[in-house]
């Protein structure tokens, strides 16, 4: 298990774009069925950009907890309907961690810089420190909880 997520990580870390944004050669369309911890986290993200309930569905446990940066508790059809509003207009990833839990689960770290409407068609960043927790289930990764805490006071 050490040398999969070693090398997880050497080809998550050699594909990280400093922007979020995914292209027609991106590992994200590459992957495979066992999928890849970190493009996973990102391809959440990814699916509430492009306004995509249905991957935010297929990437996400039926039973899926999130604890948003506001303290809220979100499920499934709760991000969902996030994605399906489309607040979110950009994202940043960095500083990734990702740590083997034992058995068929994987944690994953990062910082995150979100840029999402507010208000009057106002767009503001929120900056997050984010931990994803993916569990293997039907040989694929899925998650099964998030969450995010604000990491800077906002103005």
């Amino acid at each position: 298990m050490r040398r999969w997520l070693w090398m997880v990580l050497i080809v998550w870390v050699g594909s990280m774009s400093a922007e979020g944004q995914v292209t027609g050669s991106s590992p994200l369309q590459r992957m495979t069925p066992e999928g890849h911890a970190g493009e996973s986290s990102r391809a959440v993200l990814e699916a509430q950009k492009t306004h995509d309930p249905d991957a935010v569905k297929n990437l996400l446990t039926p039973d899926f907890t999130m604890v948003g940066s506001d303290g809220k508790v979100y499920d499934r059809d709760e991000l969902m309907d996030i994605a399906r509003e489309g607040r979110l207009k950009s994202y940043q990833i960095y500083d990734v961690k990702i740590m083997d839990v034992g058995g068929e689960a994987i944690l994953v770290s990062y910082s995150l810089i979100l840029t999402q409407s507010e208000g009057d068609n106002g767009l503001a960043p929120r900056y997050q420190r984010v931990s994803d927790l993916w569990m293997k289930q039907d040989n694929q990764l899925r998650l099964k909880f998030e969450q995010a805490t604000a990491t800077r006071h906002i103005d």
